[in-house]
């Protein structure tokens, strides 16, 4: 993901911003495909000669790493054709040709999302597949079946299998339904990290407060505290509380700085005439959000 802005006649800048396109589309084919967390870090060059500017700005998505797949199919041929077309869209794919490899692996490593044939381990797919719901409730499978009646895909649906695809179908269909799921999955994830507090929204994996969709950066001090008051909105937070769970210590330096940072975040709040953080003298400060 890039921008190129405010390039003028320069051949030397405009080599180098040719260069990072090229390394970032590279970069962007081989890190698409991401689940459960993720980094972004920007990173700027600009430099200037008398009125020529020049500036790349350059967002990078960092895997922790790829989406681990099981892939439980009898058909080495076809089990060999899926893994490739997923591998080069950035998946990791685990290939079990019998029932009791699948278990073993199960139990063994983590995997972010279950491909079962039904026909699998001598028709046992479908079981197998409902074991490994009973086992884990969250992670996603998706069943393939053959000759597959339409009272056995309601029975599994009702069992929390996420998808059943009937052959024949494309490997395309498969991984844009691999997509979908997963992306259903990291929009939960990263509600988890979003907290409304009046009009805005302290977004703690990314290190934001958003306000009409602009977004403040915080320090890591800045989040710490707003998270705490956050927790205890409308409740007293004891001074001695916040300087022990964000300072981690409680002298006369550390409460003075805590109170630089108080002013800080009143300021970043005072778009919103509902939130304020108000002093309880001698105690604390209260986070306040009215209308709850």
């Amino acid at each position: 993901m890039y921008t190129v802005t405010h390039c003028k006649n320069n051949t030397f800048f405009l080599h180098i911003a040719y260069f990072f396109k090229i390394w970032c589309k590279k970069l962007n084919i081989r890190l698409k495909y991401i689940h459960n967390e993720w980094i972004t870090s920007s990173i700027f060059f600009v430099t200037s000669r008398n009125t020529y500017l020049c500036q790349i700005k350059l967002t990078v998505k960092t895997m922790i790493r790829p989406l681990n797949i099981m892939l439980a199919e009898n058909d080495t041929d076809l089990a060999i054709i899926t893994k490739n077309y997923l591998v080069n869209h950035g998946y990791t794919i685990s290939i079990c040709e019998e029932k009791e490899e699948a278990l073993v692996l199960f139990a063994k490593e983590k995997f972010d999302l279950l491909i079962i044939d039904s026909s699998f381990s001598k028709n046992e797919g479908i079981s197998l597949a409902l074991r490994f719901r009973r086992t884990n409730k969250d992670v996603p499978i998706i069943l393939l079946g053959t000759n597959t009646t339409h009272d056995d895909v309601i029975t599994t649906l009702k069992m929390e299998i996420d998808d059943f695809l009937i052959r024949p179908f494309s490997i395309e269909e498969l991984y844009l339904r691999i997509e979908i799921i997963m992306k259903r999955i990291n929009i939960g994830i990263r509600n988890q990290y979003l907290f409304k507090i009046g009009k805005y929204t302290l977004d703690t994996l990314h290190h934001v407060l958003i306000f009409n969709g602009t977004a403040k950066k915080l320090t890591s001090k800045e989040l710490d505290l707003l998270y705490l008051f956050y927790q205890h909105k409308n409740r007293i937070v004891e001074r001695h509380l916040a300087l022990k769970k964000v300072w981690n210590q409680e002298n006369y330096f550390s409460a003075r700085n805590m109170d630089v940072y108080i002013k800080r975040l009143r300021n970043m709040l005072c778009e919103d005439t509902d939130v304020q953080i108000e002093n309880v003298h001698g105690v604390g400060y209260k986070l306040i959000v009215y209308g709850l």
